[in-house]
């Protein structure tokens, strides 16, 4: 995912509260590119004092989430994993929204070798997305498990992990991820 892209997406909300934590949003990313990390994080930290405003939880689960994403894009990994936690903490109703968070949230752990926490994650993703009957982030799920038992050296697991989210690409007709569940299998069952 790229900053232009979540910024845009976000851009779509409804409200004027949005309109200005987008605005801090973009100094925000304007000062990483500048190398400014300082002035950077303060901007999303104002954009998250200002989302405090927004009544409905969702609103401000949603700038928490955006917020981690730019994080993660940034490749600043702890800042995006505690953003991700405090949206989940926010009425977690475990949808897909919630799912997509969790996902993101064992990503982050898995970027700072954090991976029996990714674990925990990835796999708390799969309960809920089973629970919803999503296939694409069932799919995912069971993606990511698998790369995080690769990492583990668990190579029997994870095969069966991958051949279990190709399967489930197949069914959605997910050509990309169908072929990257085939490299992954191909390069583990070496």
């Amino acid at each position: 995912m790229d900053i232009k892209k979540i910024i845009k997406e976000y851009a779509a909300g409804p409200s004027d509260t949005h309109k200005k934590a987008l605005e801090l949003f973009q100094l925000a990313v304007k000062c990483f590119s500048n190398k400014d990390l300082e002035n950077a994080k303060k901007h999303i930290d104002e954009a998250l004092v200002v989302s405090e405003s927004l009544g409905p939880f969702a609103e401000r689960k949603y700038v928490l989430s955006v917020a981690g994403d730019i994080y993660s894009v940034l490749k600043l990994h702890e800042e995006a994993a505690e953003m991700y936690k405090q949206a989940l903490r926010i009425g977690a109703s475990y949808d897909e929204s919630d799912v997509e968070i969790l996902l993101s949230l064992g990503h982050e752990y898995s970027s700072q070798e954090k991976l029996d926490e990714a674990l925990l994650k990835y796999k708390e993703s799969l309960e809920h997305a089973e629970r919803i009957g999503d296939s694409r982030l069932l799919g995912r799920a069971y993606a990511n498990i698998g790369s995080t038992l690769a990492r583990k050296g668990d190579k029997e697991k994870a095969l069966s992990h991958f051949t279990h989210a190709k399967k489930l690409f197949s069914e959605i007709n997910d050509g990309e991820m169908v072929a990257r569940m085939d490299s992954s299998i191909a390069h583990y069952e070496l």
